[in-house]
């Protein structure tokens, strides 16, 4: 059963692909015409590791530790990695962060089961076509390859972990109903204008009223996604003041 809405605004938290689905043919276009030659961002893997003490136990005391693979020498061999989760673990890990959330005092992590988190890039790709067995087959043997590098560096932290979970594009995909798992929304490409011209994108779509409220709708990550829903509330209110009510 279909049910419908009349609404001055809509504040669209989600990729402009998602929200033009659900529109009428020519609305579709002119939302196809914005953003559909748009690169997207990467995607990630996300190892999280519950632990039964905080890891500074074990000498991890830093908030954000990057670990780079031994063959990585310049910096454009920083996405090299990200096609790595399409087979099982081979020999190194690809470039990594390790972050700990306890080495802050945030109060959020002072019981366990404590989270520790590994992220690295990853791809829609090197999931698609699994099945559901060799999907967990993949992530578990993924996760002993990771406990491992822990181990490595820091010893006595296998005996931590109590509990661990792998998400990995296609979880993206499938949680935040983002394409191809892509987790900063478009790709962060290089501004055209000075920086003082400010953030090229906005979160206005060619839809009068539609406005996105996501990182497809300013800069990319947490802090675009962020305040891509404060700017789109603004522009929001601003229609709401202006634009006549009929």
């Amino acid at each position: 059963m279909r049910s419908e809405i009349e609404a001055r605004i809509v504040l669209a938290n989600c990729a402009p692909a998602t929200a033009a689905a659900m529109m009428e043919a020519p609305a579709r276009a002119k939302m196809e015409e914005a953003f559909g030659r748009r690169p997207l961002s990467t995607s990630l893997f996300s190892a999280n590791f519950g632990l039964s003490a905080k890891p500074a136990t074990v000498g991890l005391t830093s908030f954000l530790t990057i670990d780079l693979p031994s063959t990585m020498g310049r910096f454009d061999q920083y996405g090299d990695g990200a096609t790595a989760m399409a087979d099982m673990p081979k020999g190194e890990l690809p470039l990594h962060a390790v972050s700990n959330f306890t080495a802050v005092d945030s109060g959020l992590w002072d019981e366990p089961p404590i989270l520790l988190s590994v992220l690295g890039l990853d791809r829609f790709d090197n999931w698609k076509g699994l099945t559901k067995e060799e999907a967990i087959s993949r992530r578990e043997a993924w996760l002993d390859a990771i406990q491992a590098r822990l181990e490595q560096d820091h010893p006595g932290i296998s005996g931590l972990v109590t509990s661990r979970m792998l998400l990995n594009a296609f979880s993206m995909s499938s949680y935040l109903n983002t394409p191809e798992g892509a987790v900063y929304g478009f790709a962060p490409l290089p501004p055209e204008e000075p920086i003082f011209m400010g953030f090229p994108r906005t979160p206005a779509t060619p839809i009068g009223g539609l406005f996105l409220a996501s990182a497809f709708g300013g800069e990319h990550g947490f802090n675009g996604a962020m305040l891509s829903g404060a700017e789109a509330a603004r522009l929001a209110a601003h229609r709401l003041e202006t634009a006549p009510t009929a």
